[in-house]
């Protein structure tokens, strides 16, 4: 392949073992991993030496400081086209590809400004592309002149909503968001709790309330910000106040008052933000 791509994963207190897998899965067709870490330095120093064990052609960035997702991500683009890359491929560090070679090709071969990412729910046995609402973060193929043109990743958004501001601000610009079908993105989760009720089993990724409020107030931006397509915005209802607030914080999850007065906060500061981009 004569495209060079550049891979970004942000991490902060990285599980090796899945972060391993991770870049397992796309690195032999990669030219370069970036890995900003959002760690303290000790636990910075420990993944650095883990992984320099086992992969080569990794740039290790961060200064100690937790500094969200969309900060790694802009310094990432910022590497990318300082140094010729014509694609960056966005990580998270608990994702996994099935077959990543496949999915680069067809990107490459279909030559077309987008933003392309994975199958994430396996639901469909349709091939090739399909125009999408939006992608996630993870498994995402973004053209780094593309990215130019949107002026980066949203600096404004700590952790959430970054990659459904990205898609809405490109499809603003005149692009679409294509999903290959046939190409498949594992999500694994770390923090989740289950809870068994009348024979059915229920499952919440039991979010702090610091992250509950970026949620929500970033949610609420987005909303203010762009006119989302209504299948999209029953899709974020359905998710966030329904299978958060109410299945996972008021039926499974501890700590019920404090993270409903995060909600309550996100979404007032979301309604007061003044909307920059």
């Amino acid at each position: 392949m004569n495209k060079k791509i550049l891979a970004v994963i942000i991490v902060y207190q990285p599980n090796l073992r899945l972060l391993i897998d991770d870049i397992k899965s796309f690195c032999d067709n990669v030219e370069c991993t970036i890995i900003w870490d959002n760690s303290d330095v000790t636990k910075a120093k420990k993944t650095k030496k883990e992984l320099q064990k086992k992969f080569d052609h990794i740039i290790f960035m961060g200064d100690g400081i937790n500094r969200g997702i969309s900060y790694g991500l802009n310094k990432g683009w910022h590497y990318a086209r300082d140094n010729g890359y014509e694609y960056m491929l966005t990580m998270d560090d608990d994702s996994i590809f099935e077959d990543f070679r496949p999915f680069l090709q067809s990107v490459i071969n279909k030559g077309k400004k987008a933003l392309y990412g994975p199958n994430t729910i396996k639901k469909n046995h349709r091939k090739g592309f399909e125009k999408v609402n939006h992608l996630i973060t993870s498994g995402m193929i973004v053209p780094v002149d593309l990215l130019d043109k949107a002026g980066g990743y949203y600096s404004n958004f700590f952790v959430d909503g970054i990659d459904i501001e990205l898609c809405l601000h490109i499809k603003e610009l005149g692009y679409e968001c294509l999903m290959k079908n046939d190409s498949f993105l594992h999500q694994r989760y770390g923090n989740t709790i289950s809870k068994s009720f009348l024979g059915h089993t229920f499952h919440s990724p039991n979010y702090s309330p610091f992250r509950l409020y970026g949620i929500f107030r970033n949610h609420i931006i987005i909303l203010r910000k762009y006119r989302y397509p209504f299948s999209l915005l029953m899709h974020i209802i359905k998710l966030y106040f329904f299978g958060f607030v109410i299945k996972g914080i008021l039926l499974m999850e501890n700590n019920k008052i404090e993270k409903i007065r995060s909600v309550i906060k996100g979404i007032k500061d979301g309604l007061n933000y003044q909307i920059t981009r």
